[in-house]
């Protein structure tokens, strides 16, 4: 008879993590070495919890997510529904939190809940 996870296990993976196109310009403009590190650690991490392993971006009514790795930010929305996780940027501090940055980033998260049918 095969047993669920005992309490406090996460199965994995929980969600997926899917990466958006736009993402590649913003990795485009960091060393190699730290992309890689950067794709594993968010790979891992956000398929396990993102909810738990992330904080809400202030004023975006949880629709957008973020969380730190090294100096850089990495920035998300995620589709509960789906069990997917979207990367939507990842920047440096100081970029991540411009209103521009911010308002541009909500308007994908909306338009991907919208096209797959989630409110996030």
């Amino acid at each position: 008879m095969e047993q669920g996870p005992k309490p406090g296990q996460v199965s994995l993976p929980a969600f997926a993590v899917i990466w958006h196109a736009e993402i590649k310009k913003d990795l485009s403009r960091i060393p190699p070495s730290v992309v890689n590190s950067i794709v594993r650690a968010a790979d891992y991490r956000l398929s396990l919890a993102p909810e738990i392993i992330g904080n809400p971006l202030k004023g975006t009514a949880n629709r957008l997510w973020k969380i730190r790795f090294s100096g850089y930010r990495i920035v998300y929305t995620i589709n509960v529904s789906r069990k997917e996780v979207w990367i939507l940027s990842v920047q440096k501090r100081d970029i991540v939190y411009r209103d521009q940055h911010v308002q541009a980033l909500l308007k994908v998260a909306v338009a991907l809940h919208e096209k797959f049918g989630a409110a996030p």
